[in-house]
């Protein structure tokens, strides 16, 4: 006897009484009985489906229910970020009070009294947010099903009370250099405060998208496309592609920092947390610094001009792959080096001046100060004034004097430490060594 999809089977037994069948799940149909007459299976089917659609009336459902299939709905739809949300949930809503209320009975004020609780844990503000975020869409998509009258999240907000602390920090041009030379000139740092790549995007960088010039950011996780859903592309400024070049060896295909078993690195574990704890120390800084501050660190100097020419918000936004220049606004941190810069021209020339280490490309030649030639570098200086070591450094000196080759060194490799030289963005003194250096390979004197 055939009956509607899903409302159950009835089926002819050997013996010519009828079997009733549902189905409670997916491949699996449980028996109702066996019955004299087929009107007898069916009446018994309808009876079983009328009880289950009463246990299913929206009174039943729980805020828990609604939140397990918004989360479902989101991961079958490719929402890149499921698995925060799932654990979100499981941390802020699922264990309190309000997880396990009826739908039909949350009102606003259980909502308020719920976002309070987050409050008294002393959870940030942004934190609060996206929780109440999760369940609002939970909550709205229980409405669009029919599971609940309302929505009593849609006009409840997380106010910010201030704080008096930092949530967020960017390195000054100085603290960058410190954490550079602290990591051994770790590429993965290098890359990150001169890209401003996300953690994400350099996890699933491949060698196929990276050239001589620029990037291509294809992923922000292993298998999912970028925050924004789009390309972008990644033009390298001299120390980002010096610090590429340095670990490519000839590789073409493949992660440019794959793990120890040749997979994408753990979320969140860009470099090992004892080496980042242990580059920090050596670098001086005290405070909370995470891996993303690099992304942050690199937005601010371009802003600022503590690279050399100040970039717009515009550029800066294209670079990091903002949605609007409004977002790149929030990175557009103060830093103490360029109000020091404001300060300086307001200093007779005269008068003995504070020195500012990082200056724009045409005032970082020198300063007077007190009668004495200071020197001013600009970028990030590896170690020996921009050489790999201190004898590469005499090396190119003593080119200089006599004119001829370094010892040792054939001239693609004499060419390949100039290069070197100057994507470390060196200071003034090997910068003058070796562009004197390159305009002899060139040809000239």
């Amino acid at each position: 006897m055939k009956r509607r999809l899903g409302t159950g089977t009835i089926e002819k037994t050997r013996d010519g009484r009828f079997r009733a069948r549902y189905p409670m799940r997916p491949g699996v149909r449980q028996e109702v009985g066996v019955f004299a007459t087929a009107a007898e299976a069916a009446k018994a089917l309808d009876a079983l489906m009328y009880q289950l659609t009463q246990d299913e009336q929206p009174k039943g459902r729980t805020v828990n229910q609604a939140g397990a299939r918004c989360l479902d709905l989101r991961e079958r739809s490719g929402y890149r970020a499921v698995k925060s949300e799932r654990n979100r949930w499981a941390r802020y809503i699922e264990g309190a009070p309000i997880g396990g209320m009826a739908l039909a009975e949350v009102t606003a004020g259980d909502v308020r009294r719920w976002v309070a609780g987050l409050s008294a844990l002393r959870l940030a503000t942004q934190t609060q947010r996206n929780a109440l975020n999760l369940l609002r869409a939970a909550f709205a998509l229980a409405v669009e099903d029919g599971w609940m009258p309302a929505n009593p999240c849609a006009d409840l907000s997380v106010r910010h009370h201030g704080t008096t602390g930092e949530t967020s920090t960017f390195l000054t041009a100085d603290e960058a250099h410190a954490l550079v030379m602290a990591s051994g000139c770790a590429s993965e740092v290098i890359v990150a405060l001169y890209t401003g790549m996300r953690q994400g995007e350099q996890r699933c960088l491949r060698w196929e998208d990276v050239s001589e010039r620029r990037i291509t950011v294809r992923f922000g996780a292993p298998g999912q496309a970028t925050k924004s859903g789009k390309l972008r592309h990644i033009p390298l400024l001299p120390a980002a592609a010096a610090a590429l070049a340095s670990i490519r060896g000839g590789r073409t295909t493949g992660l440019v920092w794959p793990s120890q078993g040749g997979k994408h690195r753990p979320k969140g574990r860009m470099v090992k947390v004892e080496d980042w704890t242990a580059w920090l120390a050596a670098a001086g800084l005290e405070r909370r610094v995470r891996w993303h501050d690099l992304r942050h660190t690199c937005a601010t100097l371009l802003l600022s001009g503590a690279w050399g020419r100040a970039w717009s918000k515009e550029e800066v936004q294209a670079l990091l792959g903002h949605s609007s220049v409004t977002v790149t606004e929030r990175y557009a941190k103060s830093l103490d080096a360029t109000l020091e810069d404001a300060v300086m021209q307001h200093y007779p020339a005269t008068s003995p001046q504070p020195v500012s280490r990082y200056m724009p490309p045409e005032r970082r030649k020198s300063q007077e100060t007190q009668g004495k030639k200071v020197e001013v570098r600009m970028g990030f200086e590896p170690t020996y004034d921009g050489f790999a070591n201190r004898t590469q450094g005499e090396e190119l000196r003593e080119v200089v004097a006599s004119g001829g080759l370094p010892a040792g060194y054939s001239d693609p490799e004499a060419t390949e430490l100039v290069s070197w030289a100057r994507g470390c963005a060196a200071g003034l003194t090997a910068w003058d060594v070796t562009d004197e250096y390159a305009a002899r390979l060139d040809g000239g004197e």
